[in-house]
């Protein structure tokens, strides 16, 4: 993700905590002075497709919730966090990370992937690539070969 707009929100208010763009590595760093659980969302920018090293620019807004400490506010923000985030919420519903984390689990249990975090572990999706980057390839891939956005797969549940 390159030059996306991170945003962190108070999950349980949706208030604006702090806004912060990814670098062309698609890394950030925001302080956040919070303690509490906190929905980053990630919107605009591009990132590589996985599936066919194109840049490509983001079209479907990315989430994860996460428990900020008061300080630097990090996470990886996927598709796959993103379908968490709905499995768990829905479009209503106050985002905890307890809820959060208890549903990422389970996907990434049910994607053949048990005990990794989907919201902190980093996919590698060139050279080593690791389990998390080959899933993410194969959900491009989908979407490419369905004519698919990300949010027609949230429609539909995995398992």
């Amino acid at each position: 993700m390159d030059g996306a707009t991170v945003t962190v929100k108070n999950a349980a208010t949706g208030a604006v905590l702090g806004t912060t763009t990814t670098s062309a590595t698609g890394t950030y760093t925001l302080d956040v002075p919070f303690t509490g659980d906190v929905v980053v969302e990630v919107s605009g920018g591009n990132y590589l497709d996985e599936a066919t090293s194109v840049s490509t620019a983001l079209s479907t807004p990315m989430r994860v919730v996460l428990s900020a400490n008061g300080g630097s506010v990090t996470g990886v923000v996927t598709p796959l966090t993103t379908l968490a985030y709905t499995y768990a919420f829905g479009t209503s519903g106050t985002p905890t990370s307890t809820a959060y984390n208890t549903v990422a689990a389970n996907l990434a249990t049910q994607l053949q992937m048990p005990g990794v975090n989907l919201a902190t572990t980093v996919p590698v999706v060139t050279g080593t690539v690791n389990d998390y980057g080959r899933l993410l390839a194969g959900i491009s891939t989908y979407l490419q070969l369905n004519n698919g956005q990300l949010a027609v797969v949230d429609q539909h549940r995995i398992g």
